[in-house]
């Protein structure tokens, strides 16, 4: 009980039953003569003391109050400024401390079958596995066969569910931890039977959901890995795509294929396994993404479309402001058709962070970087124009500083000069910019 009381954290907001998680605080407001005697570093034990039964008490007695099990709702805007629809709010559960902790006598168990059992494909929520390791993971396999002897083209399947984590029907998620041995059959069942008493409370209505895990419980990410491995391992066997070839964190997936027909093949497989597991493919913010060698002229699916780019150089001449314009050529891989059973062919894809182009390109990613912070700096001038230097640093240092790490594995995959020159480049401009200096 000890143990789990130290992995939990505190300052979260309350719900129904106001039982506060200041009793997973190690430091707390001091209320009784024998807290107020008792050192700080010992007063959590008070709490392990008297609920290190709480597993052994039948549910229905512990809990007598509903508001235990009544969750919050939080629905949090996907489409900030814009208006949501039903379908565009991400919805956060808020759980009483108590539910909290009876969830998370399950959290070592699920947290070994990740790092030992769980199919290699998924990292997320992987003890270190970030988001770094498999954006640097995806482009290794990349770069394996665009940049090898044979130099062949990669096609990159992206995949987006909708609303993936509010999907799962609690049915086939149960069924999956019995037939895999995540856990004791007894754990499983209490683990069950907790779903069962869960709702949601809205004013005076409430309600039960049969589908979905809580974004906002411990386990949750753990239970949503576990219920996804299974597509991995349908790819390896009905398509035969390597596991290294299909990088899954959480619910972002990108699968490589080798050829259009595989690519076929693993989408129509994607889809099947959608239907039979509950979940929605979203074609429309899927994508595909055929990477190339940095040679090759010819790129399936793509085309290359060339622009006339005009820029005008203004200077002084003897006195006088003279322009002068400068065009160039502008050469751009689009899509030369526009899917591929549903799925959008795209010139680039959003991925963790990261911008994949077909030739892995480090200029998007700091187009975008700035288009970032130039936004960023508009909503902030108001404070920006008063603040000292220092602050000015500080916001810099926060904000803008974290969107160059998207940049890391690309530029690994290619340290250049002139890629590193672009990319100090866009960091001073905006360090100036943001300082005013």
């Amino acid at each position: 009980m000890e143990d789990i009381v130290n992995c939990l954290s505190s300052g979260k907001a309350l719900v129904f039953d106001a039982v506060t998680d200041s009793l997973f605080r190690k430091e707390r407001p001091l209320i009784t003569e024998m807290e107020r005697r008792t050192p700080p570093q010992f007063l959590h034990k008070y709490t392990v003391k008297k609920l290190r039964n709480i597993w052994r008490v039948d549910l229905d007695q512990y809990f007598s109050e509903d508001d235990s099990w009544a969750s919050r709702l939080v629905p949090l805007n996907k489409v900030f400024p814009s208006l949501p629809d039903r379908k565009q709010m991400r919805p956060i559960i808020v759980q009483s401390p108590l539910i909290k902790l009876i969830e998370a006598r399950f959290l070592p168990k699920l947290k070994q079958y990740a790092n030992e059992r769980m199919v290699k494909s998924q990292t997320g929520f992987v003890p270190s596995m970030g988001i770094q390791v498999n954006i640097e993971r995806a482009i290794r396999r990349i770069t394996m066969r665009t940049e090898g002897t044979r130099k062949r083209n990669v096609y990159g399947v992206f995949i987006d569910f909708s609303n993936a984590f509010n999907t799962i029907p609690h049915s086939l998620l149960f069924k999956k931890l019995r037939e895999k041995n995540v856990m004791d059959a007894d754990e499983i069942k209490y683990l069950e039977q907790l779903y069962n008493r869960y709702y949601i409370k809205i004013g005076d209505q409430k309600f039960r959901a049969n589908c979905g895990v809580a974004q906002g419980s411990i386990i949750s990410p753990f239970l949503f890995n576990i219920y996804l491995e299974d597509l991995a391992t349908k790819l390896k066997e009905e398509a035969d795509i390597d596991l290294d070839d299909v990088l899954m964190y959480a619910d972002d997936i990108l699968t490589l294929c080798t050829s259009i027909e595989q690519m076929k093949k693993a989408i129509l497989i994607i889809e099947e396994w959608s239907k039979e597991n509950g979940m929605i493919l979203n074609k429309k913010k899927s994508g595909i993404v055929v990477f190339a060698p940095r040679s090759s002229t010819h790129i399936p699916l793509m085309r290359l479309e060339r622009t006339m780019v005009t820029k005008v150089r203004k200077y002084k001449s003897k006195g006088l402001d003279v322009e002068k314009r400068i065009e160039s050529v502008h050469l751009k891989w689009v899509p030369a058709v526009k899917d591929v059973l549903g799925i959008p062919v795209c010139e680039r894809y959003k991925y963790l962070g990261t911008i994949l182009t077909p030739k892995l390109s480090l200029d998007v990613q700091l187009k975008e970087i700035k288009r970032k912070a130039i936004f960023i700096q508009a909503k902030m001038f108001p404070y920006l124009k008063v603040a000292s230097l220092e602050g000015r640093k500080d916001i810099f240092t926060t904000l803008i500083m974290p969107l160059f790490n998207a940049t890391l594995a690309l530029f690994n995959h290619e340290p250049s000069e002139s890629n590193k020159n672009n990319l100090l480049r866009v960091q001073r401009g905006l360090f100036k910019s943001f300082t005013m200096m």
